[in-house]
């Protein structure tokens, strides 16, 4: 691929990838462990709404997984589940709330027995209970004990939930900080605390606490204070009253990174794009650029160069405010770490996507663990 460009192509069928080897200097998610678990902390299967998993093997090896899900009635193994097998170079789906019926929270977990494969879900709702749209997103390979979400509001049919699920064996204590827009107007909230079992999940509703003010943006970083990994996913609802509509389910980001990319995108009458960042630092200001790619060239976006983003601050952008192109690929570099979310939006209907971006792996950094824990 030329350097500027980006090549789509269609195949018959997966074709199989080298495994790669991990580089824990280079890799803080470990990439081969993308092979043996993924974790989805949110799901929803009420009357009216629909969770699927679907399984990708592009290997010529049939895998063989199992899935346990969490409840408000606790964890739940099912028998279709127990040794669910997929096929070599196969695509399989299967609908959760076949088995788990009728909860409004389910977390899952899918461990591979054997093989290789790629697990996603599809969450969709049809408006029984005001949420309406379809949200899609991968799981989460590994746990880790700092999730961070650049984006966040709540207001007049606007919902925020984050939901942290402990895959592990021990109990996790963690800790919810959520940094609203200019402090020394809105204050500083005091972080939530929650405790979720081995297990089990834990969700805070940001739209229901008195601490956060309705209408003003923030970002939010969920810890593990003990050192129990965890996974954590914002969920946003925008319904009647709103002045999007749609659902919106966001893995966060457990490090920090230089440059960021987002490969998909583009501003149009019909479509408004947002760029988040979150500066890692409480200690040192960033200074970032973000850069176009259009015809197999960099385009610097005016007035998109060199700013400055405080310690430990976010800022949100509108793309279309500074160029409107259908296709727009972006890559966001700073001169330090920081975290890059993208939200699209239809204007004036229904449909949003919220997701973080893909991170350079190169001077990664993950937070460190709070100070006395």
């Amino acid at each position: 691929i030329a350097p500027g460009f980006i090549l789509a192509v269609d195949l018959p069928f997966p074709v199989p990838l080298p495994r790669p080897t991990p580089d824990p200097a280079s890799d803080p998610w470990g990439s081969d462990s993308l092979n043996r678990t993924g974790a989805f902390p949110w799901g929803v299967t009420t009357r009216g709404n629909r969770e699927l998993l679907v399984f990708m093997n592009p290997f010529p090896d049939d895998a063989t997984v199992d899935v346990s899900f969490a409840t408000d009635e606790g964890v739940r193994d099912t028998v279709r589940f127990s040794g669910f097998v997929v096929p070599g170079r196969s695509v399989v789906g299967a609908y959760v709330d076949e088995d788990v019926t009728r909860k409004e929270q389910v977390s899952a977990q899918v461990t591979v027995r054997g093989g290789r494969l790629v697990v996603d879900r599809v969450q969709t709702f049809t408006g029984v209970d005001g949420r309406e749209g379809m949200t899609v997103g991968l799981g989460a390979p590994t746990a880790a004990e700092t999730w961070m979400f650049p984006d966040g509001l709540t207001g007049p049919g606007l919902a925020e939930q984050v939901v942290i699920y402990n895959p592990g064996e021990n109990v996790a204590e963690t800790q919810v900080e959520v940094r609203l827009d200019d402090p020394d107007t809105n204050g500083v909230p005091e972080p939530f605390e929650l405790t979720v079992a081995p297990g089990k999940y834990a969700i805070l509703n940001l739209h229901e606490e008195d601490r956060i003010p309705a209408g003003v943006p923030h970002a939010s970083v969920v810890r593990s204070v003990n050192g129990v990994p965890v996974v954590a996913e914002r969920v946003v609802a925008a319904t009647e009253g709103a002045t999007r509509r749609g659902v919106g389910a966001t893995l966060g980001s457990p490090l920090g990174a230089p440059t960021w990319y987002f490969p998909g995108g583009g501003t149009s009458p019909e479509r408004a794009e947002f760029i988040t960042l979150l500066n890692v630092s409480d200690d040192e200001a960033v200074t970032f650029s973000v850069t176009a790619l259009a015809s197999g060239q960099n385009l610097a976006i005016q007035d998109l160069q060199d700013v400055e983003l405080a310690p430990g601050a976010r800022m949100s952008i509108q793309i279309g405010d500074h160029v409107e192109r259908d296709d727009l690929p972006l890559v966001v570099a700073a001169d330090g770490p920081i975290v890059v979310e993208r939200g699209l939006y239809r204007v004036g209907g229904d449909g949003l996507s919220q997701a973080i971006g893909i991170p350079l792996a190169m001077k990664v950094v993950v937070p460190a663990r709070l100070t006395g824990s």
